[in-house]
């Protein structure tokens, strides 16, 4: 037996998922820093994101969390005239710094953002792609 490490409750609902282009349109963001504590976000990371720490580690780097308040006003499937849907979304995320494996130790490979909590209102959004 397979230990799954993600998320595969989408089922029957992966069919309803619409292919890109989309257009956003009256999107409004906030962002709010929080203060949190290094080591914490330091020990999250370690056991949500590093799977796999000889190929690949993030770390956290300044001791923020980052509230992020969305509202779709308005998003649409392009190709099709459907209609629109407008959604509001909460999420929390981490800045990283990307690090991969080497031989002489973790190198820097690049910038990252994780967003580990996601809320919003629209159950189309929670049931293809923000489960």
């Amino acid at each position: 037996m397979s230990n799954v490490l993600f998320n595969n409750a989408r089922g029957a609902a992966s069919s309803l998922q619409m292919s890109p282009p989309f257009s956003f349109s009256d999107v409004t963001m906030s962002v709010f820093p929080l203060r949190a504590s290094l080591p914490s976000l330091e020990n999250f990371t370690r056991n949500y994101l590093n799977q796999a720490p000889d190929l690949v580690q993030f770390q956290p780097f300044v001791p923020f969390v980052y509230l992020v308040i969305l509202d779709y006003g308005r998003m649409s499937l392009e190709a099709a005239n459907m209609g629109w849907v407008s959604q509001r979304e909460v999420a929390f995320g981490i800045p990283l710094r990307w690090m991969n494996g080497g031989e002489t130790g973790p190198q820097f490979h690049d910038w990252a953002f994780s967003s580990p909590f996601i809320f919003v209102d629209n159950e189309l959004s929670m049931s293809t792609g923000r489960e």
